[in-house]
């Protein structure tokens, strides 16, 4: 018996999903099974051409290999896990921040095809090798990405010996191109100040207050599209004096934020606050950034936006063109080491959970201070010539 008196077919075909938009009635029917992406239909409801078609895509689906023990698809599954199997996530895998296992869930699935029919006992030093050197063709990042994931999967199995050693010791990751330049550099005061007043002056507040963040608060892009503005809080100090302070848990480490508030970014954020737009029945945004729209930045639209900026901004001669929204956040660390901060103190600033970052800024304001210092000495002793040679030819005059 069908479910719908509509459909020719005796039984409804599987993996169809119907919707109805209420705002104009139109229908949509999609195909949706797991493993393969989500499409829309073109027959209308309760056609045999929509059984039709759900019986072409049907056959031609290829199921995913199912994990065997001592195979590489086998592993992956039991890092990220698989409900219709009933097989939990690892405890690595669970740790992830939920952006970075949508990530990983992506590169899971193209694995569980690359390493079809692949036994664990295979990987040595000269197959990882190989495989570095074959993502390294889509790009020193996605390599090194995949990389990382491939290392994470075979972590069980090299506890467990069923790959022998370690195969990763002495692969180092792909290094970036030379002709790319440095990664997000950090941000000069000058580039940042005319950016700033440009986002005002072309009436889009919310995206100084974006770069107000990441500069002054050290944020990351996920951080200045989300922080809420219930973060920013009033406290009284160990001597009674109420400050602002900025207090939250962060999205990607999860780290407990709990600071005073930069009081230049208390000036701009306060001289930007009555010109949030409003949105959805004049609701205003509930974070501290905002579009044009006056809703949350999404983190592409947040970069697209910086990327305009940056351009318009080096073609008139007033930044360089690399700058990325990542520079303020290494322009706040390096400008916390100039300050003498420790690597415990950058930590606390830029919510960082390991002193890895906070010592490569501390590394690169000592470089600016030895540079400076440097240039003294070459500024001292031609000084000290000029002075000598003026001394010998007043000599030589007498």
């Amino acid at each position: 018996m069908s479910d719908d008196p509509l459909a020719p077919w005796a039984k409804r075909p599987p993996y169809l999903q119907r919707w109805i938009d209420p705002r104009n009635g139109a229908e949509h029917v999609y195909y949706r099974r797991a493993g393969v992406q989500k499409r829309p239909l073109n027959a209308p409801w309760g056609t045999q051409a929509l059984a039709d078609e759900v019986g072409a895509l049907a056959a031609a689906h290829t199921p995913k290999p199912k994990p065997e023990a001592g195979t590489i698809v086998g592993a992956i599954r039991e890092y990220r896990g698989d409900r219709t199997r009933g097989i939990d996530a690892s405890a690595d895998f669970l740790a992830l921040a939920a952006a970075t296992q949508l990530d990983y869930e992506r590169l899971c699935d193209e694995f569980e095809t690359t390493f079809a029919g692949v036994l664990l006992e295979d990987i040595d030093a000269g197959y990882v090798l190989k495989l570095r050197d074959k993502w390294a063709k889509r790009g020193y990042r996605a390599a090194n990405l995949r990389l990382q994931v491939f290392k994470n999967i075979c972590k069980g199995p090299r506890i467990r010996a069923e790959i022998a050693g370690d195969p990763f010791a002495l692969i180092d990751k792909v290094p970036r191109p030379q002709n790319l330049g440095v990664a997000n550099p950090r941000w000069l005061d000058e580039e940042f100040e005319a950016a700033l007043e440009h986002a005002i002056e072309t009436h889009r507040p919310g995206l100084a207050r974006a770069l107000a963040l990441g500069r002054w608060g050290g944020f990351r892009r996920q951080t200045i599209c989300s922080v809420p503005r219930r973060a920013r809080i009033w406290r009284d100090n160990e001597d009674g004096v109420r400050e602002r302070r900025l207090y939250w848990v962060t999205e990607k480490k999860l780290v407990l934020c709990d600071r005073r508030e930069d009081p230049r970014l208390t000036a701009l954020l306060e001289r930007t606050e009555k010109m949030r737009p409003r949105f959805a029945k004049n609701v205003a945004s509930l974070t501290i950034a905002f579009n044009s729209y006056g809703e949350a930045w999404k983190k592409r639209a947040l970069s697209h936006a910086v990327e305009d900026l940056v351009a318009a901004l080096a073609k008139a001669g007033r930044c360089r063109p690399s700058l990325t929204i990542h520079g303020l956040r290494h322009a706040r660390g390096v400008e916390l080491a100039l300050a003498g901060a420790s690597d415990a103190g950058i930590m606390s600033q830029l919510d960082h959970a390991t002193p890895r970052q906070a010592a490569e800024y501390r590394k690169q304001a000592e470089r600016l201070g030895l540079a400076d210092a440097a240039q003294d000495q070459v500024d001292a002793r031609v000084t000290k010539l000029r002075q000598r040679r003026a001394a010998r030819g007043q000599q030589d005059k007498s």
